[in-house]
């Protein structure tokens, strides 16, 4: 029995502000999109073989069918139903899993969102308090960005709990960091279990704490009769005496953070001051920052191989736009999960940091990664589309030029009489011989930028 289904969820993270700006950064795409043809008709091509993947799907499993309807922000967060193009953000997973992956994928994503709305909702609840909920939000938001241990979705599943027994911030941050630290003892008890372990302690139980993270009940015993405050710095105490101090929890994120700038421009008449200038704001130190003047076309780029192979895991790569990795739409998506997964470094794009901030969607868990490779594999594949759009106009531009006898093709900058190689082979030799490029534009009446590449493809370095 075929059975169709309408699901709107919400996913939400940073809060309303951060996935307003996501909305509206879908928007943009869906703007270029219908203003590039070629890019939709390969989207209705796309949509149309995930309908016969899905359909397929549903006789083997006696027909599932999900209909998930239009992508729009409202005030408490995003409600994700999306139709056409945008139905890949969920639903194209079951065309690459089939009909068990496809069950799966629908429950990892559905699911894991009503349940972190379910919690911040809770949270807010338990609060009573906007001002002091949204103040917890942030502060649990960049607690996960910043631990190597603790994800977003899982704190505020587990923040009831703890909510329920104080609603002061402060001491909610230093309970988050005691919490941490018992995962570095045992990190089999996961979130769930530390914050159990703590709560119990709140209540004035100290068995969790004993038996699951193995700490001196003599001394837990004194600890519980106490209130929070006095249990936080007594416990924090216990805790630095055992050698599991904060120090002892950023040790396990890798090794100590270093903070690298990426630039390229794709031909050397261009100028990389602005990209260069972004850098120095963010006070990345010029040693760290690796310049191309190289075409996108490839990742075969000197500077960006030299970088790739320096980073490690816990760095921070800062980049102006997500294109500077490459244009093409598999380059962009390897070496994106290249940096950040393989490896373990981080990416941030300045240009739209608010949504390609790899620490953020690592904060997030698994469904973090969802969001993060479908959003990636959107903008990466219209970006790509509207380049063959634009070289395909060109294309047509140059053919009816050439019909009209008005193309003559791009003049030969290095002849006026004579062959090329002649006229090459001289300007080579007379820069080798240590004349000027000023004096050498003036005698073979040819521009910089095509001296520069000429030397460039001769292997000679300026």
């Amino acid at each position: 029995m075929a059975m169709s289904l309408t699901a709107v969820f919400k996913v939400k993270d940073q809060g309303t502000a951060t996935l307003r700006k996501l909305s509206q950064t879908m928007e943009k795409i869906n703007r270029t999109s219908r203003t590039t043809s070629d890019s939709m008709s390969r989207a209705q091509s796309s949509v149309s073989k995930f309908s016969s993947s899905a359909s397929s799907a549903s006789n083997h499993t006696g027909g599932f069918a999900t209909r998930v309807s239009s992508l729009r922000v409202g005030a408490n967060g995003l409600s994700a139903s999306l139709r056409g193009m945008q139905s890949s953000l969920v639903g194209i997973a079951g065309a690459y899993l089939g009909a068990q992956g496809a069950a799966k994928a629908f429950s990892a994503t559905i699911g894991a969102a009503a349940n972190f709305e379910q919690s911040e909702v809770a949270v807010k609840a338990i609060f009573n308090d906007d001002k002091a909920s949204s103040k917890y939000l942030e502060m649990v938001q960049k607690k996960a960005i910043d631990s190597p241990l603790l994800n977003s979705t899982d704190m505020l599943a587990s923040s009831k709990s703890l909510v329920a027994m104080t609603k002061d911030v402060g001491e909610l941050g230093k309970a988050w960091s005691i919490v941490e630290r018992l995962m570095v003892l045992d990190p089999t008890q996961g979130t769930d279990g530390a914050a159990f372990a703590l709560k119990e302690m709140w209540q004035g139980d100290a068995l969790s704490m004993v038996e699951r993270f193995g700490l001196d009940k003599k001394k837990l015993n004194e600890i519980k009769k106490m209130d929070i405050p006095k249990q936080i710095s007594e416990i924090n105490k216990m805790l630095d005496g055992m050698g599991i101090t904060q120090k002892t929890v950023t040790s396990i994120g890798g090794n100590t953070m270093t903070t690298f700038g990426y630039v390229r421009v794709s031909t050397v008449e261009q100028n990389e001051a602005r990209q260069l200038a972004t850098m120095k704001v963010l006070s990345v130190e010029r040693k760290n920052v690796f310049v191309d003047k190289a075409s996108g076309k490839d990742t075969n780029r000197p500077q960006y191989q030299e970088l790739r192979s320096t980073i490690q895991n816990g760095d921070l790569i800062y980049m102006d736009d997500l294109d500077r990795l490459g244009r093409s739409y598999d380059d962009v998506i390897d070496e994106w999960k290249y940096i950040t997964r393989k490896v373990g470094a981080d990416i941030v794009i300045t240009s739209n940091a608010e949504l390609f901030d790899s620490r953020r969607f690592k904060s997030m868990g698994d469904i973090g990664k969802l969001l993060e490779d479908q959003f990636l594999s959107m903008l990466a594949y219209v970006a790509e589309q509207e380049r063959k759009k634009n070289k395909r106009r060109q294309r047509e531009g140059i053919e009816i030029a050439k019909a009209k006898g008005k193309f003559k093709g791009r003049k030969t900058k290095l002849v006026e009489g004579g062959e090329e190689e002649v006229r090459r082979n001289a300007i080579i030799k007379d820069y080798q011989d240590g004349v000027s490029i000023a004096d050498i534009r003036t005698t073979y009446k040819v521009g910089t930028g095509t001296i520069y590449r000429m030397l460039e493809r001769e292997g000679i370095k300026r």
